[in-house]
């Protein structure tokens, strides 16, 4: 009896990481696409801000000059294209019910792409209106916005099949700590001026 227990509580914590995995493969574009402004500002073409340079009615910049057209831009047709990657490796693997079609998968990862994108602009522009410079650390809000706000329009819209929506609790967790470790990583090899 105890060697059955065992194997169904072994089974259960399998069944609920292959969930868990599954989920974070999910959300793939989101992370590219919060991810892929940096590397293109390293290699100097972000030049445009969002925010056109204008300032909020309290006197500060709306969001800064970090956050440009072309890394929103470039950020939100990652996420399609690692759709479409994903897409072929699913079609590979025979992983049904992600994506329909290659226009599919492109559609979702931009919706995924701009809903990455829009919840970093809404970061940026609570960091300002807390005073807070470019660049400046602002712990959870730094990690938790981008996420945050493409979990919202993930279920708003039902665009993907998520194994289970109380998941995306510890992928929440997940996320900020992977996000303090890959911008350290990404400041050791130069492609961030601050480790965070």
């Amino acid at each position: 009896m105890d060697i059955l227990n065992y194997n169904v509580s072994v089974r259960v914590v399998l069944d609920v990481l292959k969930d868990f995995l599954f989920t974070i493969w999910l959300i793939l574009p989101v992370y590219i696409s919060n991810a892929a402004p940096v590397i293109l500002a390293k290699l100097g073409y972000t030049r445009s801000p969002i925010d056109f340079g204008r300032n909020f009615i309290d006197g500060r910049r709306i969001f800064g000059s970090h956050k440009t057209i072309e890394g929103f831009l470039f950020g939100t047709f990652a996420g399609g294209f690692i759709a479409i990657l994903q897409h072929a490796i699913n079609y590979l693997f025979h992983v049904e019910g992600i994506y329909t079609s290659i226009m599919d998968a492109f559609t979702k990862g931009l919706v995924m792409g701009i809903s990455a994108l829009t919840g970093d602009l809404i970061s940026s522009f609570i960091k300002r209106r807390m005073g807070l410079k470019e660049g400046s650390e602002a712990p959870l809000i730094d990690q938790l916005g981008f996420i945050l706000f493409a979990i919202f329009i993930i279920l708003v819209l039902d665009l993907l099949p998520l194994p289970s929506k109380v998941l995306l609790i510890p992928l929440v967790i997940l996320t900020v700590i992977l996000h303090k470790a890959t911008n350290y990583l990404a400041y050791k090899v130069g492609l961030k001026h601050v480790p965070w």
